[in-house]
């Protein structure tokens, strides 16, 4: 199975050129929270191949697009790109033109994608006025013997055994570097027209502007996280329920 960083027309979806084929080798395995990777002649892709996949296989999913019309596929939600991918013959491929997509099912999950962000959110739980979503991807931790790579950490997506690429650029795997990556956790809140906002204090009271005192409250006496989800949950039901009187 080879592995491409390919974009994909999401007409071409639409048209029916979606195959469901057998699991790639590369996903055998499920997404881990860090991968830390010492090249051999810039060898590394094995070991990101094994834990660069959120679901341990590709499983049926639906794209389903804006123009009402879906198709059915096997797909699986890479945390080095960012990308849902499928496959077609032997390469791996990454579903494009997002903003043409009004949803993409991966198993039971939902994602839908953030212009603004230019990011695929996971759909966490939709409650009565908002909906919690969730960004996970991997970004360079850290670069024991700078190299190629320079001083600034990137999110970066595996390309083949020597390279990895950003979106803009192409980075070399040097054998005298070792690379650290983890996940980076970005929680999103959506309104009811499919706005999307970071979760922050300032956002929280943007969406429920008529729940302001009881935001004022609930601030005063709790210390919200808002990279932590279980405190994101509880202080959204908590405006929920207050947002009501």
């Amino acid at each position: 199975m080879k592995l491409k960083h390919v974009y994909v027309c999401a007409l071409a979806l639409a048209m029916g050129f979606l195959p469901i084929l057998p699991l790639p080798l590369s996903a055998q395995k499920s997404v881990g929270k860090s991968i830390e990777v010492a090249p051999t002649n810039g060898n590394g892709s094995s070991v990101i191949q094994n834990k660069m996949y959120r679901y341990p296989e590709f499983k049926e999913g639906k794209v389903t697009f804006k123009n009402g019309t879906a198709t059915i596929a096997n797909l699986n939600y890479n945390v080095f790109s960012g990308e849902a991918e499928f496959v077609k013959g032997e390469d791996t491929l990454a579903v494009d033109n997002l903003f043409t997509i009004s949803s993409i099912s991966i198993g039971d999950d939902l994602y839908f994608y953030d212009q603004e962000s230019k990011s695929l959110l996971q759909q966490l739980e939709k409650f009565r006025s908002a909906t919690l979503l969730v960004k996970e991807k991997y970004e360079v931790a850290d670069i024991k013997s700078k190299g190629a790579m320079g001083s600034s950490p990137s999110s970066i997506a595996a390309t083949s055994a020597t390279q990895y690429a950003d979106k803009s650029q192409t980075y070399n795997l040097k054998s005298s570097d070792n690379y650290k990556f983890k996940v980076k956790t970005s929680y999103y809140l959506a309104d009811l027209n499919d706005h999307y906002y970071e979760a922050s204090k300032r956002n929280i009271s943007r969406l429920y502007p008529n729940a302001k005192d009881a935001l004022i409250e609930y601030f005063r006496t709790n210390k919200v996280d808002f990279d932590n989800e279980a405190q994101l949950r509880e202080l959204i039901q908590y405006i929920e329920g207050h947002s009501q009187k």
